[in-house]
């Protein structure tokens, strides 16, 4: 079924709730706090307001999803489809920090656990956690880690359905590492012709 059909059957997603209070809370500063999203960049990082004109980039606690630029994998478009469908229609977003690890190793991206809820009325449900339990998502994330006890349980479940990054095949994806001669203005026309994941060789002509 689609990911909405599949959104409708969380097993953990659906019994987690926010236990923290976030009200006047900057995340930058206390750790967790609402923010404003800017652009969802791929399946698990995110571009956010934090309270100042300047976007900050958030890589997604305890989830790796494939690829979905640079060298494009499997599942890799799928799961920031996904991201973009939820995150972008949602009604508000808010960031939970771990620990004193707030950043990754190359200083340039926030660490955070992301939350949304839908409507105004709805409650916050744990996006990390979504995306596991749907296979958009492999759990990677220390044992210590806060939510790992829930992430852990969802990943074995979601392991043994097979579905999407744990066996299934993307449909929309080429598997063939054949190579395809071409030129940017037949790609440029014709892309909806390929899939994601196909190479090709393009001649250029500087002129």
């Amino acid at each position: 079924g689609s990911s909405i059909e599949d959104a409708f059957n969380f097993i953990e997603a659906n019994k987690l709730k926010v236990d923290f209070n976030y009200t006047g809370k900057n995340f930058e500063r206390d750790g967790v706090g609402e923010v404003r999203l800017n652009r969802v960049v791929d399946g698990d990082t995110i571009s956010v307001y934090s309270g100042s004109y300047q976007a900050i980039t958030i890589r997604f606690l305890g989830i790796d999803t494939p690829e979905s630029t640079g060298a494009i994998q499997a599942w890799g478009k799928a799961s920031s489809a996904y991201a973009k469908e939820v995150l972008y229609n949602a009604y508000s977003i808010l960031l939970e920090a771990e620990g004193e690890e707030r950043m990754d190793s190359n200083g340039k991206r926030w660490l955070a656990w992301v939350w949304y809820k839908q409507t105004a009325d709805s409650e916050y449900k744990l996006f990390n956690l979504e995306e596991v339990e749907l296979g958009y998502a492999k759990y990677s994330q220390k044992v210590t880690s806060k939510y790992h006890e829930v992430m852990k349980r969802a990943s074995d479940n979601a392991k043994e359905t097979g579905r999407r990054v744990w066996g299934e095949v993307d449909p929309d994806f080429n598997y063939a590492k054949d190579v395809i001669n071409t030129t940017l203005l037949d790609l440029w026309y014709n892309h909806d012709n390929f899939q994601t994941g196909t190479y090709f060789v393009v001649t250029v002509r500087l002129v």
